[in-house]
């Protein structure tokens, strides 16, 4: 299997920044490392980067 950075996502985050009377709305984009987040989450899941749809199916029936 090689290795790929599929763990890594990247997410928007929404912004806002005020001035009266006026809102401005952005979206920022932010890198996720789902492994890290999952360790912090306290998520029971194990994250494996996969190169095909058939490796991912063997791996959930296992």
């Amino acid at each position: 299997m090689r290795l790929t950075r599929q763990s890594v996502v990247t997410i928007y985050r929404e912004v806002v920044r005020e001035v009266e009377p006026f809102r401005w709305v952005a979206y920022e984009p932010v890198q996720v490392d789902l492994k890290e987040y999952e360790g912090d989450a306290g998520w029971s899941i194990r994250i494996q980067g996969v190169s095909t749809i058939q490796e991912a199916e063997n791996l959930m029936l296992e």
